[in-house]
């Protein structure tokens, strides 16, 4: 988290996911009653030195590192929180006061504080007494999170030992006092939560996490008899591969094998951020790496893939989405799939906190390849992850566009047309140069991508499906006959924000008189379905408010899929 992200929470005030504290001069005494309730719910930003009101109070100088080392030790302790779970405590600085911050993701098991469970309801931690709301969140744990599920017959001997000692070693090269250094395996295991009790039904022992990251490759594959990774290279041959890599073992050596096929197929390129000197390729990929390993879903049979064509790189694992569509960075709530294996992975220093893979790949991304364009990454049913190499933008065939859509190119000044031609699009479409093949292309997605649009009501737009759609090969000529006039409004305004525009401005773009309509009919539901947003969020009534697309907008504009 950067000095903007901190302000930012201490603005939002208290709510489900952020909590203030203060802490002059020790750790504070209901600290843990929320970092129960966090991992018990959806995790969540504690904020120590922070006033009730979101004022920065900051800590007492000489305090920070005493009470940052009470909460680490305390959170390792099974009398204060049972199972463990390890924090991390960061401090801050904000002119001559510090701050400390704790991030946590939810835990895929129900923790206690001194014996209780405890909840969070909007801004408050509430302790848990009634059976029926223990068991349902037993339940909702056992379900969402299968990286917890229990294996009462996995040893210690269907461990690889070497692992330990390599774990060890990279936990070590990060923080040499890690708790978690002390002790032999077992201790490991139990501080890592790899080794865990259901109090629910009483059945202990190690879990499926323990088995995916230390486990033999027969242990594994008798667990997960369909596990299995693939790397491809596909540049020359698209059919079958230039180069392929299998791997059915552990997630240490599968993360190290797969970052070692990145560098061997992609070009190193080194930026300076700030006083550090970046290598970019190892930024971005270790971050797609560690996702594809850390997220998907492990009693799914599908294979996890990662693809490298010479225009893209192409992730894809099995999972269960959580938000559905594409990420977008602006207003994403990152949520952590398989949290044991995301914390193992972030004490070896493989992984940041949750949510940076998205925010570093769009960070770095810009500055590997030339061009603007974006990754994109789409929660699904199978989660995908696409980095493109190469920039496609719609350029000369945004003459196509705009007459599918029947808008004069002259009602685009200079500075918005330059803005549509940038609009990024798939490689197909790039390579097809015949106008109608382009459409053929285009619209589909259009149609199909427009049906699932919440609140705008597009539902089977002229039942057409893809087959039909050019069925006559003028049909192109009068967009709203093929799309349908809804649609057809819905492609224009955001075509026209592309760049920022007024309602004033936007409606007469449009030629709409009447206002209210317009807002219902339009306006609201486009940034309900996130295609567009407000430029001044925070002052609904400011008299420079404007509108302008938003990445999933951008996407849908470009033919990309957004469901």
């Amino acid at each position: 988290m950067n000095k903007q992200d901190i302000l930012s929470l201490t603005q939002v005030g208290e709510n489900r996911v952020t909590e203030y504290k203060e802490a002059k001069s020790k750790m504070p005494s209901s600290l843990f009653e929320t970092v129960a309730s966090f991992l018990n719910r959806d995790g969540g930003t504690i904020l120590l030195g922070v006033s009730d009101g979101g004022i920065i109070t900051g800590i007492d100088p000489g305090a920070v590192d005493k009470i940052k080392k009470e909460i680490i030790n305390a959170s390792n302790n099974l009398e204060v929180l049972n199972p463990p779970f390890t924090l991390s405590p960061e401090a801050m600085e904000f002119e001559d006061k510090t701050i400390l911050y704790i991030q946590l993701t939810a835990s895929s098991q129900v923790h206690k504080f001194r014996g209780e469970i405890y909840d969070r309801e909007h801004d408050c931690d509430l302790k848990i007494k009634d059976h029926n709301r223990i068991s349902e969140l037993y339940f909702k744990k056992r379900n969402i999170f299968t990286e917890g599920k229990i294996f009462p017959a996995l040893k210690l001997e269907d461990f690889k030992e070497s692992l330990f000692d390599k774990a060890r070693g990279f936990i070590r090269s990060k923080r040499v006092d890690h708790p978690w250094l002390e002790g032999d395996k077992k201790d490991m295991l139990r501080l890592s939560n790899f080794y865990r009790k259901d109090f629910s039904t009483g059945e202990e022992g190690y879990t499926l996490a323990a088995a995916l990251m230390f486990g033999k490759d027969e242990t594994i594959q008798s667990i997960l008899p369909a596990y299995k990774i693939e790397a491809l290279v596909r540049k020359e041959n698209l059919d079958r591969w230039d180069d392929r890599l299998t791997l059915r073992t552990n997630l240490i050596e599968s993360y190290q094998s797969l970052m070692a096929f990145i560098r061997k197929h992609l070009p190193d390129k080194f930026y300076l951020d700030g006083d550090r000197r970046l290598d970019l390729r190892e930024s971005i990929f270790r971050e797609i790496v560690a996702n594809i390993i850390i997220h998907r879903e492990y009693t799914n049979p599908l294979s996890t893939e990662l693809i490298i064509y010479r225009d893209k790189v192409e992730a894809t694992n099995p999972n269960r989405p959580h938000l559905g569509g594409p990420l977008q960075l602006e207003s994403f709530s990152p949520f952590p799939k398989k949290p044991l294996l995301r914390k193992f992975f972030a004490e070896m220093g493989w992984a940041d906190e949750v949510g940076s893979g998205v925010k570093n790949v769009n960070k770095y991304l810009k500055h590997y390849i030339s061009g603007t364009a974006e990754p994109l990454f789409l929660d699904d049913d199978v989660f995908r992850t696409t980095v493109p190499l190469i920039v496609y933008t719609l350029d000369r065939k945004t003459d196509y566009v705009l007459e599918l859509l029947d808008i004069e190119k002259s009602k685009l000044n200079r500075e918005l047309l330059q803005a549509v031609q940038s609009l990024e699009i798939p490689a197909e479409m790039s390579r097809t140069e015949e106008k109608i093949r382009f459409l053929q292309l285009l619209v589909p997605g259009w149609l199909k991508s427009g049906t699932r649009l919440d609140s705008l009501k597009l539902n089977n737009i002229n039942g057409l499906d893809d087959p039909t759609v050019f069925k006559v090969p003028t049909s192109y000529e009068k967009g709203t006959n093929l799309l349908g006039k809804k649609l057809t409004t819905v492609m224009k305004i955001l075509i026209r924000l592309v760049l920022p525009a007024s309602l004033e401005k936007l409606m007469t773009f449009m030629n709409y008189k009447n206002k209210k309509s317009f807002r219902e009919l339009y306006l609201h539901p486009l940034m309900q379905n996130e295609l567009i947003k407000r430029t001044i969020p925070d002052n609904l009534n400011d008299p420079k408010q404007e509108y302008v697309i938003t990445r999933k907008g951008r996407l849908f504009l470009g033919g990309f899929p957004t469901a």
